[in-house]
């Protein structure tokens, strides 16, 4: 019984806790945001032929030479003590770029780049017009780029063998003797 209330006053005191630190948030964006308000007006009022970008771009640097020039001022009083700009700013809680408006990160792997490293000869001519012909096939074809390569290098080298190109002393799979069909299976592999 007795440890249902010392779970009770934890759990207040913690809630408690986590609503102090989180008004340093409310209070410092609530002046960024009137800053920025006031900031916007001057600047649309001074400069009105600014538009979009250029509008923004003097609008943000406007505001934080302001923002800087405040940092002593006065912006939060708990009664007991007062914080300052810089003091709340430095309490208030970093958001992470998830929380600020994200981050986006496009991992693309170079497929003919792939195909002249997985070669033993990523020199070689043929190979390497091979590769360059997939590469104008691909703007015109759903196929993949492995398939259009193959196509491409039995275009270019109609009695030719992929296996001298991709075979490996260590690979158990793909041996000097294999068939196209074989290397173009374990390459898209």
């Amino acid at each position: 019984m007795q440890l249902k209330g010392l779970i009770r006053l934890f759990t207040i005191a913690l809630i408690l806790i986590s609503l102090f630190q989180l008004s340093f948030t409310f209070v410092v964006k609530n002046f960024e945001k009137k800053q920025a308000s006031k900031i916007e007006s001057r600047v649309k009022s001074e400069n009105p032929e600014l538009r979009d970008e250029a509008l923004k771009l003097a609008i943000d640097d406007k505001l934080r030479f302001q923002l800087d020039s405040l940092t002593d001022k006065k912006i939060y009083s708990l009664g007991f003590t007062d914080y300052t700009y810089q003091e709340a700013k430095e309490q208030e809680l970093n958001l992470g770029l998830d929380l600020q408006g994200g981050m986006n990160v496009v991992l693309e792997v170079s497929l003919n780049e792939l195909v002249r490293n997985l070669s033993n000869n990523p020199k070689d001519p043929a190979l390497n017009a091979a590769i360059a012909q997939a590469e104008k096939m691909k703007a015109n074809s759903q196929d993949d780029f492995i398939t259009l390569f193959a196509e491409a290098y039995k275009a270019q080298n109609p009695n030719g063998q992929l296996a001298p190109l991709f075979a490996k002393p260590s690979s158990k799979e793909l041996t000097i003797s294999s068939t196209n069909d074989a290397v173009v299976k374990k390459t898209k592999k």
